[in-house]
């Protein structure tokens, strides 16, 4: 019986070595979509400011910037959102305001390590 109850609980522990493949996180958007990514949250903050909250994410991304910023781009793009990139040539980070019509503009910060790190955030207005 030993024997068996081992042989089980071998079983059960390769059966769950097979969960740890990462499918993505999903960050629930201020218009109630779901925004899904590659990746693992670091950081989830809610900050109360002078006309609302800031609600910011960090997420540790598992592709490079470029690839990173192709998928993002593809993900807001399919919820009707449009990219504007803000330009800095005195940082490595690739910024990128998202806009739709009645909702928050949201920004995304991209890193430029391997794999990088996505910081996506937005304010919501006081009701």
């Amino acid at each position: 019986m030993k024997r068996t109850t081992c042989i089980a609980i071998l079983s059960c522990l390769l059966a769950l070595g097979g969960c740890n493949e990462e499918k993505g996180v999903d960050i629930q958007l201020p218009t109630g979509e779901k925004l899904t990514l590659e990746g693992n949250i670091n950081k989830n903050t809610s900050k109360p400011i002078e006309n609302g909250t800031l609600k910011s994410f960090e997420v540790q991304y598992t592709l490079a910037q470029d690839a990173a910023k192709a998928k993002i781009n593809e993900h807001f793009r399919a919820l009707g959102y449009i990219a504007s990139e803000q330009q800095n040539p005195a940082s490595t980070a690739l910024k990128t305001h998202y806009i739709k019509k009645d909702a928050p503009t949201i920004g995304v910060v991209i890193n430029d390590k391997t794999p990088a790190v996505v910081s996506i955030y937005w304010q919501e207005k006081q009701k």
